[in-house]
């Protein structure tokens, strides 16, 4: 085999990898794109889901509140 095959075959594998390699990486940035976007929607999700949580303590407690009130006679 003479020796320009062989750069010839190399250089065509080089280049195979190099494709591989640009795929690999555009298919991590879709995938890090996608997780943002997952993450970015789960805190959404946990902020609304807090708000709900500390309303329904302040709700909660001001009823405890109102009863407690009403069995010292305060009212």
């Amino acid at each position: 085999m003479e020796q320009g095959e062989r750069i010839a075959r190399l250089e065509a594998e080089v280049d195979f990898l190099r494709e591989q390699w640009r795929q690999i990486v555009a298919e991590q940035v879709r995938l890090r794109e996608h997780m943002d976007r997952g993450f970015a929607e789960l805190r959404a999700e946990m902020a609304r889901n807090t708000r709900w949580m500390i309303g329904i303590a302040v709700t909660y407690g001001t009823a405890i509140l109102g009863m407690m009130a009403k069995m010292a006679g305060m009212y």
